[in-house]
Parts: structure tokens; sequence; C-alpha cells
């Protein structure tokens, strides 16, 4: 099949609800980033992927994409299942994948994504096993939010050269299981209902930036979960409702930004103009509390 513009790089359409098909070899061109909204007679998932809304799995021989294809999001496949071992291969140039609302996707197998994988986003998806992470040798950026399998992420699962991990609604978090994240500089960890306490051990030393933020158990700061962060610069504290004060011992001396935002307990405490406690973050240059 010929493409119809065979250099063609660039697509973007935006709310022309009365489209409801691509032209057959369009997708064949050197196109790396479509952007295609609000378009709502249009049936994307046949249009483009060559697959009808009900798919279980991706095909593998017949997707439209392009190989040169850079970034891609799978969204709204209320049916799909898995991504089995060659349905995703052929994007060899793939740096940017999201998958979100995908309710039933079950598993992500080995090598059924591309190594070329940069950032991946994973969101709303119910009960995943993860194993389809490990070969994902150039992955620098992780996001997994609402993923409500009751297991820990397992510890070799997570790819070593991650640069920046954010992990929101897991029922459960095994900081243990991020210690071998030696490349780690940015973690976001976001709704994690059992966490009570930033654990003695477990955290990367790596770590430049930590944000904390909507853990609604969070009762402590542990002083040694943070000491061992040498690097560590800049500290984000958001929506932990019931964390109540800074660890006796004070925050990591390398820091140099605080901010703390809607932690009312902790904002107490921190405003208090008393001997013991503002000492304890005052060295720190910039400071924000909200």
């Amino acid at each position: 099949m010929h493409s119809l513009l065979p250099s063609l790089e660039e697509l973007e359409l935006d709310t022309l609800p009365q489209v409801d098909s691509f032209p057959k070899g369009l997708f064949q061109s050197e196109l790396n980033s479509p952007c295609i909204q609000d378009c709502i007679k249009l049936n994307f998932s046949h249009s483009i992927f060559g697959l009808d809304d009900d798919v279980e799995s991706f095909p593998e021989d017949n997707l439209l994409l392009p190989s040169t294809l850079t970034s891609l999001a799978i969204r709204n496949l209320t049916n799909l299942k898995s991504l089995d071992s060659k349905g995703l291969q052929h994007l060899t140039s793939l740096c940017n994948l999201k998958i979100r609302q995908c309710p039933q996707l079950e598993f992500i197998l080995e090598e059924s994504l591309p190594s070329s994988i940069q950032h991946l986003e994973i969101l709303d998806v119910k009960d995943l096993e993860y194993k389809g992470l490990l070969h994902l040798t150039s992955l620098r950026q992780l996001k997994i939010q609402s993923c409500s399998k009751p297991e820990p992420i397992p510890e070799e699962l997570l790819p070593s050269s991650l640069e920046g991990l954010g992990i929101w609604n897991l029922k459960d978090l095994d900081y243990k299981r991020l210690q071998h994240l030696t490349s780690l500089r940015e973690l976001t960890i976001g709704g994690c209902s059992k966490t009570e306490s930033v654990p003695e051990e477990g955290l990367p030393s790596s770590l430049k930036y930590l944000k904390i933020e909507n853990l609604e158990n969070l009762k402590s700061l542990n002083y040694m979960g943070l000491q061992h962060l040498s690097s560590i610069r800049h500290l984000v504290i958001s929506r932990c409702r019931k964390l109540e004060s800074i660890p006796e011992e004070g925050l990591p001396s390398s820091l140099e930004s605080l901010q703390i935002y809607f932690c009312p307990l902790l904002a107490e405490w921190c405003m208090r103009e008393t001997e013991e406690n503002w000492p304890k973050i005052a060295h720190i240059p910039y400071i924000i509390i909200a």
C-alpha cells in the first residue's frame, strides 16, 4: 500500500464532528506523533489500528501504524486483556507510550513492548502483571496509577535504568523493592493508603527530588529513612493530613527547597516560633508552607 502523504511527520485533528474514517494509506507515512481529539464519529481503534472496539489483544500483522511512530496512547479499549509478544514490536522508534482506562488489561508479556520506550505511563488498569517491563532497558520515566492488584510490584521487574518513577493509588508499596534503582533521581508517591511512615530503608540514595502526596494515613517521616538521601535537593509534601511533625533529628542538610501544601498539622508545627521546631528546617534556603 502506497502512502498518500509519504513525507508527513506530524498530524493534528481537532473537533471534526463529521469525520468517521481515514483514507487508506494515510498512516503508512513517516508519521511520528499523531494527535486526534474530539472527533466523535471516528472509530479510532478500527481506522488506525485495524481493530474492533471489543478487541482482546493486538494482532501480530495487521496494525496500520508506521514503524516511525515515536508516541502512542492506548485508551478506552474496554475489552483489551493482553499485549502479546508481537503486536507492537514493529514500532522500533517508539519512545513514549501511555496506556489508560483499559480495565481488563491483565498482561504485558515479556518482549511485548519495543525496547526503545523511554517514557511509559500505565493509568487506571486494575490487575496488571508487570512482566513486560524488565526488558525495557531504555526506560527512563515510569508512571503507574490506580492499579489495584494487591501484590506490590516485584523488585526484579523495575528496570534499573529508571531515572523518574511516579506511583499513585496502589494498594500496597514495598519500599525495599526500590533499592536497586541506583539511577533514580525523581520519585513521587501518592495515594498508597497503607503507608503510615517513610521506612528506615528502601529509598534509593541517588534521589534528588521526592514528592509525597495524598498519603491519608502517613503519620511520621522516619529520620533514618531520609537521612541517607545525601543527594536530595527538593522535598514536596502535599495533602498528608495526619502528618504532625518533622523528625526530631531534622531533615537532610542537602535540601535546597521544602514545600508543604494542605498538611494542616504539619504546617501548624512548622509555624510555631519556638526554639524546638524552626531550627530543624531553618537551614533550607527555600521554604513554602501553604
